[in-house]
């Protein structure tokens, strides 16, 4: 994780943080806006996950998640 961390800042030249997604070290609302490049595929507790990130974003600031796995309905194509 480090490593796609690393890249993602050098990709976009913006601050990145690596941290267990349901704790991260960051304050309650310091957050100018989060992206969530398949995490949530890859965590057991999502609302756990969901929770940390509307603590640390402020009223109103953007957040995106891209998946790729099919979800309940099975793929976007089906």
């Amino acid at each position: 994780m480090p490593t796609a961390c690393r890249a993602a800042a050098r990709l976009f030249g913006l601050p990145v943080v690596s941290a267990d997604g349901d704790r991260t070290p960051l304050r309650t609302g310091s957050v100018d806006a989060a992206w969530c490049l398949g995490v949530l595929d890859t965590v057991r507790d999502k609302v756990a996950v969901l929770r940390e990130i509307h603590r640390v974003l402020p009223p109103g600031r953007p957040w995106g998640s891209w998946s790729s796995s099919p979800g309940p309905a099975g793929r976007p194509s089906d």
